[in-house]
């Protein structure tokens, strides 16, 4: 017989902010924006449940990975207490906010239409920029006019060494969120 097994991908479909850009260096704006995203509803509504909503940058299967069912990740009222913090009572000050994306399928445009019209509520305004071609995309990435990005990253193996050190690691070549711990 046929034995069918359900088992996490090594992947993460993530969006990334520009840590030196003017706006998304500001810790209160990104909560903002990240808690503004109803993770469960774009799961459900653009990929039918067929995946599990990312609660940090270890995907299930890695060792290291700790769901914390008490941690709150969509939350509007405390998104819209982080944005006023980050930008006062005018959001219209950030213009609009743009997401680049390196897919252009009907699944990144659904995604990004929730996180949009997500976007929205909070008085923000989003707009989408695709780029598809790989070497332009990455140009982009490196670019000082990137604030947020949106990709997917799979490990080569199951360590996660093989997601921290590539995303965050200051000297990686992939760190395009441009973060750096500079207390350490």
């Amino acid at each position: 017989g046929i034995v069918l097994a359900h088992r996490p991908s090594l992947s993460l479909l993530f969006y990334g902010f520009n840590c030196r850009n003017e706006w998304m260096q500001n810790a209160d704006l990104r909560a903002a924006l990240s808690l503004a995203i109803d993770r469960a509803k774009l799961v459900a509504a653009v990929y039918g449940g067929q995946f599990e909503a990312a609660t940090g940058i270890l995907p299930p299967g890695l060792p290291g990975y700790r769901p914390n069912p008490d941690q709150t990740l969509y939350d509007p009222e405390k998104a819209r207490q982080h944005l006023l913090k980050a930008v006062g009572k005018d959001p219209g000050q950030l213009g609009e906010i743009e997401i680049v994306s390196n897919s252009q399928s009907p699944f990144a445009q659904a995604e990004l239409e929730l996180v949009g019209k997500a976007w929205e509520q909070l008085g923000v305004k989003m707009r989408p920029k695709f780029i598809t071609d790989w070497s332009q995309f990455k140009k982009y990435l490196n670019s000082s006019a990137l604030q947020v990005y949106r990709m997917a990253w799979y490990a080569d193996m199951p360590d996660p060494d093989d997601m921290l050190r590539p995303l965050f690691a200051s000297s990686s070549p992939s760190n395009y969120m441009k973060y750096r711990d500079e207390t350490t």
